[in-house]
């Protein structure tokens, strides 16, 4: 028998036997766990993605108005997309410019302090806006 053949075999079992643990990884509860959390952090991203650019492009449009909690949308009016459009990329831009600069220092704090607390800071920090719209328009 060839030495060639050999490892071929046992190549071809490694490759089984890694398709079987990925396959019962894949129906393991934690990666139904995965999947559901996976879900539910999308879907508030979703709807802002759906909602805030025709809200944004009514706010800039004056479109919109405000007494005390209650808005109303102002019938006739043309909404506003090139301005939100500016306004969006500006903060983003700034949002992009604030953690190349702030990135290396929040690693090195995370290396000395621990990293949970920044991770739960973090998700806070990301979580809380969307919570305070959501409740307060």
């Amino acid at each position: 028998q060839d030495p060639d053949d050999s490892d071929e075999d046992e190549h071809d079992n490694d490759d089984h036997e890694n398709s079987r643990k990925t396959y019962a990884s894949l129906n393991s509860r934690n990666f139904y766990r995965l999947i559901l959390f996976q879900i539910l952090w999308i879907c508030p991203w979703i709807a802002i993605i759906i909602v805030l650019p025709s809200f944004g492009a009514h706010w800039f449009g004056g479109c919109i108005s405000q007494q005390q909690l209650r808005i109303t949308y102002v019938d006739g009016c043309e909404p506003d997309f090139v301005t939100y459009n500016f306004y969006l990329t500006l903060f983003i831009s700034i949002g992009g410019l604030i953690s190349f600069l702030f990135a290396s220092v929040m690693g090195r704090m995370s290396d000395s302090f621990g990293r949970k607390g920044f991770i739960i800071f973090s998700i806070l920090c990301l979580v809380l806006p969307k919570i305070i719209f959501l409740v307060f328009y």
